[in-house]
């Protein structure tokens, strides 16, 4: 097996965030030949931000991106990306997802926050023999 990387890929880029108790999907991606993953995230506004943003995942592709899908869940046992993000920094974190094919963000909005845009990515390293 040979590995290429690290590797940061687009998730999603300024996804709308609504105000408080609003929950937005990401786009799903394929972890498929990948391994050694890290999530990063920045806010783009310098509004007042309260952001909980969670891993979700399915061995299936949504049937619509950035909508809610009965066959996307956070797996039992992960814990949260971030709960409370609140700065415009750079903010990354080393996730385990579990072995379903594909991963994707839920990012729901806590009390205090404002509309703002998110930006995402996943880091990663890959099988280049596959």
């Amino acid at each position: 097996m040979g590995l290429f990387g690290p590797t940061f890929t687009l998730l999603d880029d300024a996804l709308a965030v609504g105000a408080h108790s609003v929950v937005v999907y990401g786009r799903a991606i394929s972890l498929k030949g990948k391994s050694n993953f890290a999530i990063a995230v920045q806010i783009a506004t310098s509004t007042v931000q309260n952001l909980l943003i969670q891993m979700e995942q399915s061995w299936l592709k949504p049937t619509t991106e950035n909508a809610s899908d009965v066959w996307y869940v956070i797996p039992n046992g992960a814990t949260d990306i971030v709960d409370g993000l609140a700065a415009t920094t750079l903010y990354i974190k080393s996730i385990s997802p579990v072995s379903l094919e594909y991963l994707r963000l839920k990012i729901t909005t806590k009390t205090g926050h404002t509309a703002g845009t998110i930006s995402s990515w996943l880091g990663f390293l890959e099988d280049y023999t596959k």
